[in-house]
């Protein structure tokens, strides 16, 4: 089973977890978050929120480490931040200003985390 947990967050303390926690809890407090910068609308910017997955792929430990830009205009899952981040990467992945050996795993962590969140849905 997949786990997150919020190491860092911009928000405040309140948002980390101690532990690591189900996908629908880290994604609830993506939406604490969310809504806490909401209420910081006019000091511009957006709430850098570092969160971590672990869990088991294929009988072998797996870590994943996202950081999710949390802004008032838009509240966004766990789930979305790593689906639109790999589109981007795909897209980009001939970029030649970054080599390949720097979207590769990059790309790598981001379809297994996105097979175990599927799963966990």
């Amino acid at each position: 089973m997949l786990k997150a947990q919020i190491i860092f967050t911009e928000a405040g303390e309140i948002y980390q977890h101690k532990t690591p926690v189900s996908i629908n809890l880290c994604n609830a407090t993506l939406f604490y978050i969310h809504k806490e910068k909401t209420r910081d609308q006019f000091k511009g910017g957006y709430y850098k929120t570092d969160v971590i997955l672990t869990g088991k792929y294929k009988g072998e430990d797996f870590s994943y480490k996202a950081r999710i830009d949390v802004t008032e205009e838009k509240f966004t899952t766990v789930n979305l931040h790593i689906s639109s981040y790999f589109r981007y990467l795909w897209k980009n992945r001939h970029d030649k200003r970054n080599p390949v050996a720097y979207y590769r795993p990059l790309l790598k962590g981001q379809i297994i985390a996105l097979k175990l969140l599927k799963q966990t849905a």
